[in-house]
């Protein structure tokens, strides 16, 4: 049944499949959680942005969204530069846009 899955039990759950996921709806609704709208899951996600850049760019875009959407949704001004500074992978990919 869609929708159904168990929600991720730990920041490094989440992580993993944010980075999996490549619907952005379904990763939308995965950080709506109030459990993961913080600082410290924007910086997360933001590290492992970083660390995945040089391995899967894919799997590293992913992520950068999801630190930006996340970063505007809980409306932190430290959380929203992270997001944004989240997003640096594109230049690598040959893309235009984010």
């Amino acid at each position: 049944m869609p929708g159904a899955e168990k929600p991720p039990a730990s920041l490094d759950g989440l992580v993993s499949r944010l980075a999996a996921e490549p619907d952005s709806r379904r990763r939308s609704a995965l950080l709506s959680r109030k459990r993961w709208a913080s600082p410290a899951t924007v910086a997360k996600l933001y590290e492992e942005t970083v660390r995945l850049a040089r391995i899967d760019l894919r799997q590293a875009e992913r992520l950068a969204k999801s630190a930006s959407w996340l970063s505007r949704k809980i409306g932190d001004e430290a959380s929203r530069a992270l997001g944004f500074r989240a997003l640096w992978p594109y230049p690598l990919s040959g893309r235009r846009k984010p």
